[in-house]
């Protein structure tokens, strides 16, 4: 999310933003706030700061980790199996210094249940105890699962370094405006021409490879028309035509990734790419 461009969306009406961390990566949750804190003294009323952190939880971005920023009012992760600190099911929490949200976010788990009683239209959103069980532990080694999925991301990016047709996420002009970024690497993705062309051919020489996200948010049926003028939105409607995630794990080998690479070079080569999509 940019900060600057949000300031002119924003009205009267609005009551909450969600900035969202994108495959590792913190939002810059600081610049936000104060944006929403000009919007607050302009319109006289209160915009919360929702941080969506599925894919961030672990990440540092200005001296606080993901889900922990004070100019957070509420932060969600999601603990699925391909997250950064993962369970063997689905599963996720809720952060939030507030005790009313805290309370309320309690009932809505449980059906809306207050002391026995359904208050609120709630879910069945309980983490089970197995799951909450296997994070625990993963807890004590999560650390180190973070150093080491930079150190696979850091040979991903010197195995490509010298390839022009690949934008590597190194998020060098973010780290110079705020030297505390570190990225947990959700997943490694770069930018290429001919994405959909270049997948399919790493998948039939046996490499996986994923597409997050082919059609952005707006683009989807269920919002359509609340987007109305075309291009509104093209940084990422641009990404989604050229993202592309290579396999990362904490225990990746750098065999493997070399493998990827030289896989990913050779698609490239016979679909004619020289280069890159910016």
């Amino acid at each position: 999310m940019d900060a600057e461009k949000l300031a002119p969306l924003l009205t009267a009406a609005t009551r909450a933003v969600i900035a969202v961390s994108l495959f590792g990566l913190i939002p810059d949750v600081k610049r936000i706030r104060a944006v929403l804190d000009a919007a607050e003294e302009k319109f006289g009323t209160r915009i919360s700061l929702i941080e969506d952190a599925a894919q961030s939880f672990g990440a540092r971005r200005g001296g606080y980790r993901s889900c922990a920023a004070p100019e957070v009012t509420m932060a969600t992760t999601s603990f699925f199996p391909t997250k950064p600190l993962s369970c063997y099911g689905d599963g996720g929490a809720v952060f939030t210094r507030s005790k009313e949200l805290a309370a309320m976010v309690r009932a809505l788990r449980v059906h809306g249940k207050v002391e026995g009683r359904h208050v609120l239209v709630g879910v069945n959103g309980r983490l089970d105890t197995i799951q909450a069980a296997v994070l625990l532990t993963k807890l004590k080694a999560f650390d180190e699962m973070i150093d080491k999925r930079g150190k696979a991301a850091e040979t991903y990016n010197r195995l490509l370094y010298d390839d022009e047709r690949v934008v590597t996420p190194t998020y060098q002009r973010v780290v110079r405006e705020d030297r505390e970024v570190r990225s947990v690497y959700g997943v490694y993705t770069i930018r290429v021409q001919k994405r959909d062309e270049v997948a399919k051919r790493m998948r039939m020489s046996d490499v996986a490879c994923a597409i997050y996200y082919p059609l952005c948010c707006h683009q989807q049926p269920v919002f359509k028309g609340l987007v109305s003028e075309p291009g509104a939105l093209i940084v990422a409607e641009e990404a989604s035509r050229e993202v592309l995630s290579l396999p990362m794990h904490p225990y990746l080998s750098e065999d493997v990734q070399v493998r990827v690479v030289k896989e990913l070079r050779t698609a490239l080569d016979d679909l004619g790419v020289t280069a890159s999509p910016e």
